[in-house]
Protein backbone atom coordinates (compact mmCIF):
# COMPACT_ATOMS: atom_id res chain seq x y z
CA UNK A 1 0.00 0.00 0.00
CA UNK A 2 1.35 3.44 -0.92
CA UNK A 3 2.24 5.53 2.12
CA UNK A 4 0.72 8.86 1.19
CA UNK A 5 2.92 11.82 2.11
CA UNK A 6 1.34 15.06 3.27
CA UNK A 7 -2.10 16.21 2.18
CA UNK A 8 -3.04 14.64 -1.13
CA UNK A 9 -3.83 17.72 -3.20
CA UNK A 10 -5.04 17.92 -6.78
CA UNK A 11 -6.04 20.54 -9.34
CA UNK A 12 -4.97 24.06 -8.31
CA UNK A 13 -4.50 23.08 -4.64
CA UNK A 14 -0.67 22.82 -4.85
CA UNK A 15 -0.53 26.47 -5.97
CA UNK A 16 -2.83 27.44 -3.09
CA UNK A 17 -0.66 25.37 -0.73
CA UNK A 18 2.42 27.39 -1.70
CA UNK A 19 0.57 30.71 -1.30
CA UNK A 20 -1.53 30.09 1.79
CA UNK A 21 0.47 27.53 3.77
CA UNK A 22 4.12 27.68 2.73
CA UNK A 23 4.50 31.47 2.64
CA UNK A 24 2.45 32.39 5.75
CA UNK A 25 4.15 29.86 8.08
CA UNK A 26 5.77 26.72 6.62
CA UNK A 27 8.61 28.76 5.12
CA UNK A 28 9.57 30.06 8.57
CA UNK A 29 9.42 26.51 9.97
CA UNK A 30 11.68 25.36 7.14
CA UNK A 31 14.45 27.80 8.01
CA UNK A 32 14.49 26.44 11.54
CA UNK A 33 14.48 22.81 10.37
CA UNK A 34 17.38 23.31 7.96
CA UNK A 35 19.33 25.32 10.54
CA UNK A 36 19.03 22.41 12.97
CA UNK A 37 20.48 20.04 10.36
CA UNK A 38 23.77 22.02 10.16
CA UNK A 39 24.39 20.93 6.57
CA UNK A 40 27.92 20.54 5.22
CA UNK A 41 28.82 21.68 1.70
CA UNK A 42 29.19 18.30 -0.06
CA UNK A 43 26.47 16.29 1.68
CA UNK A 44 23.82 14.23 -0.06
CA UNK A 45 20.35 15.16 1.18
CA UNK A 46 16.94 13.50 0.83
CA UNK A 47 13.70 15.38 1.52
CA UNK A 48 10.89 12.86 2.12
CA UNK A 49 7.31 14.08 1.62
CA UNK A 50 8.81 17.14 -0.05
CA UNK A 51 5.51 18.64 -1.21
CA UNK A 52 6.19 21.76 -3.29
CA UNK A 53 9.88 21.50 -2.37
CA UNK A 54 10.43 24.22 0.22
CA UNK A 55 12.88 22.15 2.32
CA UNK A 56 14.76 20.76 -0.70
CA UNK A 57 15.23 24.24 -2.18
CA UNK A 58 16.53 25.73 1.05
CA UNK A 59 18.85 22.77 1.63
CA UNK A 60 20.21 23.19 -1.91
CA UNK A 61 20.98 26.84 -1.21
CA UNK A 62 22.89 25.92 1.95
CA UNK A 63 24.92 23.16 0.31
CA UNK A 64 26.28 24.97 -2.70
CA UNK A 65 27.13 23.40 -6.08
CA UNK A 66 29.03 20.42 -4.62
CA UNK A 67 25.97 19.11 -2.78
CA UNK A 68 23.12 16.91 -4.00
CA UNK A 69 19.42 16.99 -3.03
CA UNK A 70 16.51 14.70 -3.85
CA UNK A 71 12.93 15.74 -3.17
CA UNK A 72 10.61 12.72 -2.92
CA UNK A 73 6.81 12.64 -2.84
CA UNK A 74 3.92 10.53 -4.14
CA UNK A 75 1.85 13.53 -5.23
CA UNK A 76 2.42 14.47 -8.89
CA UNK A 77 0.74 17.87 -8.48
CA UNK A 78 3.06 18.89 -5.67
CA UNK A 79 6.11 17.65 -7.59
CA UNK A 80 5.02 19.54 -10.70
CA UNK A 81 4.85 22.72 -8.61
CA UNK A 82 8.32 22.00 -7.22
CA UNK A 83 9.80 21.42 -10.68
CA UNK A 84 8.35 24.70 -11.90
CA UNK A 85 10.33 26.80 -9.45
CA UNK A 86 13.65 28.12 -10.72
CA UNK A 87 16.81 27.55 -8.68
CA UNK A 88 20.01 29.61 -8.99
CA UNK A 89 22.90 27.90 -10.78
CA UNK A 90 25.09 28.36 -7.71
CA UNK A 91 23.13 25.94 -5.51
CA UNK A 92 23.25 22.15 -5.26
CA UNK A 93 21.51 20.13 -7.95
CA UNK A 94 17.98 19.02 -7.05
CA UNK A 95 16.23 15.93 -8.42
CA UNK A 96 12.47 15.52 -7.98
CA UNK A 97 11.42 11.89 -7.54
CA UNK A 98 7.91 10.40 -7.45
CA UNK A 99 8.14 7.36 -5.19
CA UNK A 100 6.69 5.59 -2.18
CA UNK A 101 8.42 6.21 1.16
CA UNK A 102 8.27 2.50 2.07
CA UNK A 103 9.96 1.46 -1.21
CA UNK A 104 12.41 4.24 -2.04
CA UNK A 105 14.49 3.67 -5.20
CA UNK A 106 17.84 4.35 -3.51
CA UNK A 107 20.64 2.03 -2.38
CA UNK A 108 21.47 1.44 1.26
CA UNK A 109 23.42 4.18 3.04
CA UNK A 110 23.00 6.68 0.16
CA UNK A 111 22.39 9.95 2.06
CA UNK A 112 24.11 11.96 4.78
CA UNK A 113 20.94 13.81 5.82
CA UNK A 114 17.25 13.00 5.54
CA UNK A 115 14.52 15.61 6.10
CA UNK A 116 10.84 14.91 6.69
CA UNK A 117 8.87 18.09 7.36
CA UNK A 118 5.28 17.42 8.45
CA UNK A 119 5.08 14.06 6.70
CA UNK A 120 5.45 11.32 9.30
CA UNK A 121 1.99 11.80 10.79
CA UNK A 122 0.36 11.00 7.43
CA UNK A 123 2.05 7.66 6.82
CA UNK A 124 -0.31 4.75 7.49
CA UNK A 125 2.67 2.52 8.32
CA UNK A 126 5.00 4.83 10.23
CA UNK A 127 7.29 2.01 11.35
CA UNK A 128 8.03 0.79 7.83
CA UNK A 129 8.44 4.37 6.61
CA UNK A 130 11.03 5.08 9.32
CA UNK A 131 12.76 1.74 8.70
CA UNK A 132 13.17 2.71 5.03
CA UNK A 133 14.50 6.14 6.03
CA UNK A 134 17.00 4.41 8.34
CA UNK A 135 18.06 2.10 5.48
CA UNK A 136 18.98 4.90 3.06
CA UNK A 137 20.95 6.91 5.64
CA UNK A 138 24.71 6.48 5.84
CA UNK A 139 26.12 5.25 9.19
CA UNK A 140 26.32 8.34 11.34
CA UNK A 141 23.81 10.11 9.10
CA UNK A 142 21.02 12.16 10.63
CA UNK A 143 17.29 12.35 10.25
CA UNK A 144 15.75 15.77 10.89
CA UNK A 145 11.97 15.79 11.03
CA UNK A 146 9.13 17.92 12.27
CA UNK A 147 5.61 17.04 13.39
CA UNK A 148 2.96 19.49 14.55
CA UNK A 149 2.19 19.49 18.25
CA UNK A 150 -1.38 18.79 19.40
CA UNK A 151 -4.16 21.14 18.27
CA UNK A 152 -4.25 22.87 21.65
CA UNK A 153 -0.90 24.42 20.67
CA UNK A 154 -2.05 25.36 17.15
CA UNK A 155 -5.08 27.67 17.55
CA UNK A 156 -5.53 28.53 13.86
CA UNK A 157 -6.14 24.96 12.76
CA UNK A 158 -8.24 24.25 15.84
CA UNK A 159 -10.49 27.24 15.09
CA UNK A 160 -10.79 26.30 11.40
CA UNK A 161 -11.66 22.68 12.23
CA UNK A 162 -14.23 23.67 14.84
CA UNK A 163 -15.91 26.12 12.46
CA UNK A 164 -16.04 23.51 9.69
CA UNK A 165 -17.58 20.98 12.06
CA UNK A 166 -20.27 23.48 13.11
CA UNK A 167 -21.11 24.75 9.61
CA UNK A 168 -20.17 21.94 7.19
CA UNK A 169 -19.56 18.46 8.65
CA UNK A 170 -17.50 16.50 11.15
CA UNK A 171 -15.79 14.61 8.31
CA UNK A 172 -14.62 17.89 6.75
CA UNK A 173 -13.27 19.05 10.11
CA UNK A 174 -11.40 15.76 10.56
CA UNK A 175 -9.36 16.44 7.41
CA UNK A 176 -8.00 19.59 9.06
CA UNK A 177 -7.29 17.81 12.37
CA UNK A 178 -5.42 14.82 10.89
CA UNK A 179 -1.99 16.55 10.66
CA UNK A 180 -2.01 17.02 14.46
CA UNK A 181 -2.63 13.39 15.37
CA UNK A 182 1.04 12.70 16.25
CA UNK A 183 1.34 15.57 18.68
CA UNK A 184 3.17 13.98 21.62
CA UNK A 185 6.96 13.82 21.73
CA UNK A 186 6.97 10.49 23.59
CA UNK A 187 5.27 8.73 20.68
CA UNK A 188 7.71 10.24 18.17
CA UNK A 189 10.65 9.15 20.33
CA UNK A 190 9.35 5.58 20.58
CA UNK A 191 8.79 5.32 16.81
CA UNK A 192 12.34 6.48 16.10
CA UNK A 193 13.93 4.27 18.74
CA UNK A 194 12.03 1.19 17.57
CA UNK A 195 13.50 1.56 14.06
CA UNK A 196 17.09 1.78 15.28
CA UNK A 197 17.68 5.52 15.47
CA UNK A 198 19.95 6.70 18.29
CA UNK A 199 20.92 9.93 20.08
CA UNK A 200 17.37 11.20 19.60
CA UNK A 201 16.68 14.78 20.58
CA UNK A 202 13.21 16.31 20.33
CA UNK A 203 12.62 20.01 20.87
CA UNK A 204 9.76 22.46 20.48
CA UNK A 205 9.82 25.24 17.88
CA UNK A 206 7.24 28.00 17.99
CA UNK A 207 6.35 30.03 14.92
CA UNK A 208 3.73 32.55 13.82
CA UNK A 209 1.13 32.39 11.07
CA UNK A 210 0.90 35.80 9.41
CA UNK A 211 -1.55 37.15 6.85
CA UNK A 212 -3.06 40.55 6.14
CA UNK A 213 -6.70 39.51 5.71
CA UNK A 214 -8.85 36.93 7.47
CA UNK A 215 -11.46 37.16 4.69
CA UNK A 216 -8.83 36.17 2.12
CA UNK A 217 -6.90 33.73 4.28
CA UNK A 218 -9.80 31.49 5.33
CA UNK A 219 -10.92 30.45 1.81
CA UNK A 220 -7.32 30.47 0.56
CA UNK A 221 -6.25 28.12 3.34
CA UNK A 222 -9.21 25.81 2.72
CA UNK A 223 -8.38 25.65 -1.01
CA UNK A 224 -4.85 24.56 -0.01
CA UNK A 225 -6.11 21.50 1.89
CA UNK A 226 -7.90 18.23 1.05
CA UNK A 227 -11.23 19.99 1.72
CA UNK A 228 -10.71 22.25 -1.33
CA UNK A 229 -13.55 20.72 -3.35
CA UNK A 230 -15.93 21.08 -0.40
CA UNK A 231 -14.81 24.68 0.16
CA UNK A 232 -15.44 25.49 -3.50
CA UNK A 233 -19.09 24.45 -3.09
CA UNK A 234 -19.77 26.59 0.00
CA UNK A 235 -22.26 29.39 -0.53
CA UNK A 236 -21.47 32.92 0.66
CA UNK A 237 -23.68 32.65 3.74
CA UNK A 238 -21.90 29.53 5.05
CA UNK A 239 -18.44 30.89 4.25
CA UNK A 240 -19.25 34.14 6.05
CA UNK A 241 -20.42 32.17 9.09
CA UNK A 242 -17.16 30.18 9.08
CA UNK A 243 -15.08 33.36 8.87
CA UNK A 244 -17.09 35.02 11.64
CA UNK A 245 -16.66 32.04 13.98
CA UNK A 246 -12.91 31.89 13.32
CA UNK A 247 -12.62 35.63 13.96
CA UNK A 248 -14.43 35.27 17.28
CA UNK A 249 -12.25 32.32 18.31
CA UNK A 250 -8.99 34.08 17.42
CA UNK A 251 -9.87 37.66 18.32
CA UNK A 252 -6.79 38.08 20.52
CA UNK A 253 -4.49 37.21 17.56
CA UNK A 254 -6.07 39.61 15.04
CA UNK A 255 -5.74 43.39 14.76
CA UNK A 256 -6.65 45.91 12.05
CA UNK A 257 -3.48 45.18 10.07
CA UNK A 258 -2.84 41.43 10.12
CA UNK A 259 -3.26 38.00 11.66
CA UNK A 260 -0.44 36.87 13.95
CA UNK A 261 -1.34 33.42 15.27
CA UNK A 262 1.05 31.01 17.06
CA UNK A 263 1.75 27.52 15.79
CA UNK A 264 3.98 24.94 17.45
CA UNK A 265 5.92 21.94 16.17
CA UNK A 266 8.14 19.18 17.49
CA UNK A 267 11.55 19.03 15.77
CA UNK A 268 13.46 15.78 16.14
CA UNK A 269 17.06 14.97 15.26
CA UNK A 270 18.10 11.32 15.27
CA UNK A 271 21.23 9.47 14.08
CA UNK A 272 21.80 6.13 12.42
Amino acid sequence: MIQRSGWQLSGSAPEAYERYIVRPFIEDCTYHLVDVAALQSEERVLDVACGTGVVARLAASRLGPAGYVVGLDTNPGMLAMARGMTLPKTVASVIWQKADVIAMPFPDADFHVLFCQQGLQFFADKSNALAEMHRVLMPGGRLVLSVWRALEHCPWQRAVADALEHHVSKATATSIRVPFALGESEEINCLLKDEGFRDIQIGIANHTIRHVSLEEFVPGYLFATPVASTAADLDEIVLTAIVDEIRASLRSYIDDNELAIPISTHVAVAFK
